[in-house]
C-alpha cells in the first residue's frame, strides 16, 4: 500500500487545503490516475506524452477533485493549444475588429448592444458591464479580450503584485466573494472587493483573518475612502489586533502593545516605523540578495511573480522613497 506524502509547507493556507484534499482522495484508496488526453488527444493535437497514469499530485484538483487532464497537457492545452489557436485566428484582425466582433458571453449568457454605444463586456472583477473599449486586446483568449477591464486590471496589478514586492506581506488567503457577500461599513452588495483589515503598508498579513469585504466600485466606495487608514469600524482597542493579521517579523512589537494596553493609534505609529525598516534594510541588499530573498518569498508563499520584475519594481520603489540615503 503506498505511504501517504507528508508536506512540511502546511502553513500555507492554500497549499494546506490542497494537501488535505489529495490526502482524503488517497484516504478513499486512489493513488493514481490517467490523464485523459492520453488515447485521442485534444482537438488542438495535444496528446499525453511519457508515463500514464500518474500519481494523483500530478493533477490539478478542482473543488474536491481531480481534474481530467494531468498538469503538464493542461499547460501545452493553454499555451500551445487555446492560447496559440485562439492567436492565430485573429492575427490578421485590427484591434477595432475585435472590439466589434460579438462572442458568446459565458459567465452571463450574451454580450448586449445599447442604441449605438459600443458592445458591451462584464469584468469578471467588478461584474458590471462595460464597453469593450473599456478592455486590453488579449488575442490568445476566446474573444480576443482581457477578462478583467483596465481599471481593475491596473488596481489589482497595483494591489496585489506591487504591494507583495514592496511589503512582502506573509501568508495567501483563500476568501472568495459569493451571492451572500456584503460590505462590511455599509451593506451593499453592490461593486464590493477584498480589503485587508490591518493594512499591508503597515505590516498587515495577506491571512484569511485580516481579509473583508468593502464596496468600492460602486455603493459608498468605502474601500476607497478607507484606503490604508485604521478606522474605529475595525479596531476600538488593542485587543483586536490578531496576531495573525500582523506579519511575524513585527510580532514583538504586538506583544508589548498588548502587554502595555497600547492606543490604535500608538501601535499604527510603531508599526509605520517598523515597515519603514524593513523597507530600508531590503534597500541596503544587493541586487542577488534581493533576488535570492524573493526567490525563497516567493516559494514559501506560493506566488505567481516574477522575481527579475520584483528586484527591477523594488529599486524603482527605493529610489523613489530614498529608502538607501
Amino acid at each position: 500500500m503506498a505511504q501517504k506524502r507528508k508536506t512540511s509547507r502546511l502553513g500555507d493556507p492554500t497549499i494546506r487545503d490542497r494537501e488535505l484534499k489529495y490526502l482524503k482522495i488517497e484516504e478513499g484508496g486512489t493513488y493514481t490516475k490517467y490523464c485523459n488526453f492520453g488515447i485521442e488527444g485534444n482537438k488542438y493535437g495535444i496528446k499525453h506524452e511519457g508515463e500514464n497514469p500518474l500519481p494523483i499530485r500530478e493533477f490539478y484538483i478542482s473543488g474536491d477533485y481531480l481534474q481530467g487532464k494531468c498538469k503538464k497537457c493542461d499547460k501545452r492545452w493553454r499555451n500551445d493549444g487555446r492560447s496559440k489557436n485562439n492567436r492565430k485566428d485573429k492575427e490578421n484582425l485590427s484591434d477595432d475588429d475585435i472590439r466589434n466582433i460579438w462572442y458568446p458571453n459565458y459567465r452571463k449568457g450574451s454580450y448586449d448592444i445599447v442604441g449605438d454605444f459600443s458592445p458591451l463586456k462584464d469584468c469578471s472583477d467588478c461584474e458590471q458591464l462595460i464597453s469593450v473599449d473599456y478592455f486590453s486586446i488579449s488575442r490568445g483568449m476566446e474573444d480576443g479580450l482581457h477578462n478583467q477591464c483596465k481599471d481593475c486590471s491596473k488596481a489589482n496589478s497595483e494591489a496585489v503584485g506591487d504591494r507583495w514586492i514592496i511589503y512582502n506581506p506573509e501568508g495567501k488567503n483563500t476568501v472568495r466573494k459569493n451571492k451572500n457577500s456584503t460590505c462590511k461599513y455599509c451593506g451593499t452588495a453592490d461593486g464590493i472587493d477584498k480589503d485587508h483589515i490591518w493594512p499591508i503598508s503597515k505590516g498587515g498579513t495577506d491571512y484569511n483573518e485580516n481579509i473583508q469585504f468593502l464596496c468600492g466600485i460602486k455603493g459608498n466606495q468605502c474601500n476607497n475612502i478607507k484606503s490604508n487608514s485604521i478606522t474605529e469600524k475595525d479596531f476600538y482597542s488593542i485587543d483586536q489586533v490578531k496576531f495573525k493579521m500582523i506579519c511575524e517579523r513585527y510580532w514583538d512589537i504586538l506583544r508589548q502593545a498588548k502587554q502595555e494596553n497600547w492606543s490604535i493609534e500608538l501601535f499604527d505609529q510603531k508599526m509605520q516605523i517598523a515597515v519603514d525598516k524593513f523597507l530600508r534594510y531590503k534597500a541596503r541588499m544587493s541586487d542577488e540578495e534581493l533576488k535570492n530573498y524573493f526567490d525563497i518569498e516567493v516559494k514559501r508563499w506560493n506566488r505567481n511573480i516574477n522575481v527579475p520584475r520584483a528586484v527591477k519594481k523594488f529599486r524603482k520603489f527605493s529610489e523613489k522613497r530614498k529608502l538607501d540615503s
